[in-house]
């Protein structure tokens, strides 16, 4: 990229934000925190902390929540269903850009475990500690 696209690429990217707190908002703006964080009675996973971890899928294998996975997991959801959920996620390729698929990815990297409860309990449900 030379100078002149970065600069313009830095511009569109906001003011102190960053890709994790873009993320957040895209990840709440989707509806993807209605069933993720319990809002709904739809079960999901919770994703606080699963980066880096093992999850075990309906398939018995067992696969590393990686950047990929993730990735996987909001574009082609019946790829690696986790073990102990239906596969109602819908797919939102087409629906989002790259850029929006990895600020979301970079929001989910930035949970530890426990964020979400953290967050609940002190009323702001949906932020990271």
């Amino acid at each position: 990229m030379d100078r002149g696209d970065y600069q313009a690429w830095l511009t569109r990217q906001g003011s102190g934000r960053t890709l994790a707190t873009a993320g957040k908002q895209l990840f709440e703006a989707h509806g993807c925190s209605g069933c993720h964080m319990g809002k709904s009675s739809v079960r999901a996973p919770s994703l606080d902390g699963i980066y880096g971890r093992s999850v075990a899928l309906q398939s018995g294998e067992v696969i590393l929540a990686d950047e990929a996975y993730i990735r996987d997991s909001i574009l082609q959801p019946d790829k690696h269903v986790a073990a102990g959920y239906e596969p109602i996620m819908p797919s939102f390729a087409g629906q989002l850009t790259e850029e929006e698929i990895l600020r979301i990815v970079a929001y989910i990297k930035s949970l530890q475990p426990g964020d979400w409860v953290k967050a609940s309990v002190n009323g702001n449900e949906g932020e990271s500690q």
